[in-house]
């Protein structure tokens, strides 16, 4: 099964804030919020894409099993046949 790969891994996302000590508060707590904005927005595309994954992957094996009933049912419908023109 082929795997798909997220634009970014959760492994390189840097997990410590980067605050300016001369800063205001104010400004190291917009600062925390960018890159709480941007961990979101990553977390984000990666459910989407995991959404995505299960969802090809229901639709796979929805194929797989049309696929075993027309096999099953052409099995079936050989084996009259052949039942036929041996009688």
């Amino acid at each position: 099964m082929q795997q798909m790969k997220l634009p970014v891994r959760v492994s390189d996302i840097p997990v410590s804030i980067q605050t300016d000590p001369t800063a205001t508060d104010s400004a190291n707590v917009m600062a925390s919020s960018k890159e709480d904005h941007r961990l979101w927005a990553i977390e984000a595309m990666e459910q989407e894409r995991n959404n995505e994954i299960k969802e090809l992957k229901g639709t796979h094996a929805k194929q797989i099993r049309a696929l075993q009933q027309v096999h099953e049912q052409t099995t079936a419908y050989g084996d009259q046949r052949c039942g036929e023109s041996r009688a």
